[in-house]
């Protein structure tokens, strides 16, 4: 149950008082979790992720993606009418 008992936290008062952990700490496992795994292993992992997948099990093809190649790069494409170029139009008034 949360702290004020109708659905949110209490103004000021953090669901996560300790924090996300920083950054170089996250790169630090990250470091080591590379050190550690082979190529070959990690071809092995694909593997066993391929096959969990097939049957449904995804949660650990995002784990083994997310901490070994990092999770995929949001990117966001403007673009004008269809598709098309941005097209600038100044009107001028005389």
């Amino acid at each position: 149950m949360n702290p004020t008992g109708k659905g949110g936290f209490q103004k000021g008062k953090s669901g996560n008082p300790n924090g996300r952990k920083p950054k170089v700490i996250e790169e630090e496992f990250k470091r080591r979790l590379l050190k550690v795994v082979t190529a070959d292993e990690f071809e092995e992992l694909l593997r066993v992720a391929l096959r969990k997948g097939k049957n449904g099990d995804y949660s650990f093809v995002k784990l083994l993606f997310d901490h070994v190649i990092g999770p995929p790069v949001e990117r966001k494409e403007i673009s004008g009418i269809d598709a098309g170029p941005i097209v600038l139009k100044v009107i001028y008034d005389d």
